[in-house]
């Protein structure tokens, strides 16, 4: 069974790739490649690809930030429904 790898870009981590039947699903940890999370790669070669490619795009910080909040946000109801159901 395949394990769970590192995408590094640059030397910097930015997600992982966790295997699913046969693939290799996206787990953004940093920001800047957030639009890929969840996507499926046949490859982990091809998850690091991508990675690159949207990172040589230049995303300016101004555009990741609104997608740090929106996470956060989205972070904080799930934990807020989950306190909910089990009150």
């Amino acid at each position: 069974m395949s394990k769970s790898e590192v995408i590094q870009v640059a030397g910097q981590a930015v997600a992982v790739a966790a295997p699913e039947r046969g693939a290799y699903r996206f787990v953004a940890v940093k920001f800047e490649v957030w639009d890929l999370d969840g996507q499926v790669f046949a490859t982990v070669r091809d998850a690091q690809r991508a990675a690159s490619s949207l990172l040589s795009k230049g995303r300016a910080f101004d555009e990741v930030e609104p997608l740090r909040v929106a996470h956060i946000a989205a972070y904080q109801a799930m934990n807020e429904d989950r306190l909910v159901a089990n009150a």
